[in-house]
């Protein structure tokens, strides 16, 4: 669940927060690394659990009656955190125990349909892949505004560079100024620009497994694909062939893949014998990836239902995720991609976008009148970030829902298919457990007709159930009970 490095990380915090149990038992052994004082007032962890979690040996409380809930204290009591000498720091203020006091933090809902971008706590999340020299952090530097340095990964240096770029959307923003919100909170995507494929060597012979932990929660892959010439940075081989690299990284995602399920399939053998069901059910999943993997096939190929990707979730499979082909093109090469990527990019349900990431960043400083002028001599819809959030909107096949009022305006990205009920668990799981009903009004009625009052006095506010299925641009105010 969590990696040693990622226990460095935590080492400096004084208060950790783990949402499910079986994260609490994976916390506690890695942590209790650090050295302890005897000092009961060390360092905290909490989490929101139910009941039969209050009486476990990793809590201080007493035990509650079952249904309640309340914050777990106490895991790896009698430790504080690290200082970057190894010694322990000073004690962390006590922790606030005022009446009635709880986290608010419930784990996610059930999976979505899709389930690609199911969690209602992050942003999307999009892995960007490709082969050396093809421009992938020249690419990220445009999406993020980041000035990352676009040498040292094709030198084979190991890492990943993160990014959150705000999604523009006009509609969020006329929202604000209709109803005077004092907050915009737009939908966000965080990039990751990997030096390498995970499970695939590189120029070293090596394998990139330490690049896995960065996609396993990966909403998206971008994959991009070299379409340029350049004396400072040749092609390897000298070949530039956008559409044979697209094979390349897909082979390689795949590998990727393969390896996991042949190593898990035995495991699952041994259990399935136990009887239960659930991992019956796992076996035969993977039994079925593996066939479809060794068929050089995306496991997206096989339309799997929510319950079942589910049940493979934690493993994390690059061929599962959405995915984005992005043709890097240059000067010389022209803005439709090859009739033959254009082909295989369809085979794939991949979404495909066309950037010239270098002219692009090179002009991103330029006054907005002459980036327009711009876009259009070069035959341009628009800035190539709007262009590749798009991409990756149909990637998954995102829709985006709004909730406003004076208090916030806020755009809201689903999965395509999202029932209402649904949609109010991604504002918050209350909601959900909650719901009565929705006021919905199309988000292009609500502009014409001036606001919510006029939309009810003309009778455009609909009263929707929990089945309804949310639309693009709908607005929604949810009725619950709670």
């Amino acid at each position: 669940l969590l990696s040693l490095q990622s226990i460095d990380h935590l080492r400096d915090h004084e208060t950790l927060l783990v949402h499910r149990e079986r994260g609490f038992d994976a916390v506690r052994p890695m942590v209790n690394h650090a050295p302890r004082d005897g000092n009961p007032a060390g360092r905290r962890c909490l989490g929101v659990g139910a009941g039969d979690m209050g009486s476990s040996p990793h809590s201080l409380a007493p035990p509650l009656k079952p249904g309640r809930r309340r914050p777990i204290i106490g895991m790896a009591a009698g430790m504080r955190p690290l200082r970057p000498d190894g010694g322990p720091s000073s004690p962390p203020s006590p922790i606030c125990r005022r009446p009635g006091f709880s986290f608010p933090f419930e784990p996610s809902p059930p999976p979505r349909p899709h389930l690609l971008f199911s969690s209602p706590e992050k942003a999307m999340k999009v892995g960007i892949l490709g082969l050396p020299t093809c421009g992938k952090s020249t690419l990220f530097n445009l999406l993020t505004g980041s000035r990352v340095e676009t040498t040292t990964f094709s030198g084979g240096k190991r890492g990943a560079n993160l990014g959150t770029v705000k999604v523009p959307d006009e509609r969020l923003y006329r929202l604000t100024a209709m109803h005077h919100s004092k907050k915009t909170t737009p939908a966000e995507i965080v990039f990751v620009d990997l030096a390498g494929i995970p499970g695939a060597p590189d120029r070293t012979g090596e394998r990139a497994e330490d690049l896995l932990p960065h996609l396993r929660d990966a909403d998206a892959l971008a994959l991009v694909l070299r379409d340029f010439d350049s004396e400072q940075a040749p092609a390897p081989g000298g070949r530039v062939d956008p559409a044979a690299d697209l094979e390349e990284i897909r082979t390689d995602l795949i590998i990727s893949d393969l390896a996991i399920v042949e190593r898990k399939l035995p495991f699952l053998e041994k259990e399935k014998r136990s009887g239960e069901r659930a991992k019956t059910r796992e076996w035969e999943l993977l039994s079925r990836a593996k066939e479809c993997l060794e068929g050089e096939r995306r496991l997206a190929s096989l339309g799997l239902e929510p319950e079942d990707l589910r049940l493979l979730g934690g493993y994390g499979f690059l061929t599962l995720k959405g995915l984005v082909v992005c043709r890097n093109f240059g000067e010389n090469r022209g803005v439709e991609p090859p009739a033959p990527l254009a082909a295989r990019a369809e085979q794939l349900g991949a979404a495909l976008v066309s950037i010239n990431a270098l002219l692009e960043e090179e002009v991103r400083e330029l006054p907005e009148e002459e980036r327009e002028e711009f876009y259009r001599t070069y035959g341009l819809e628009g800035h190539g970030r709007s262009r590749f959030i798009q991409a990756a909107y149909r990637s998954l096949d995102l829709i985006t829902f709004f909730t406003t009022g004076e208090t916030e305006s806020h755009a809201w990205p689903i999965s395509r298919g999202t029932t209402a009920v649904r949609a109010a668990g991604k504002i918050h799981t209350d909601l959900e457990r909650g719901f009565i009903r929705a006021e919905v009004i199309p988000i292009d009625v609500l502009f014409e007709l001036g606001g919510e009052k006029q939309a009810r006095e003309k009778g455009k506010m609909r009263l929707e159930g929990k089945e309804y299925v949310v639309q693009d641009g709908d607005v929604i105010l949810v009725r619950f009970a709670g």
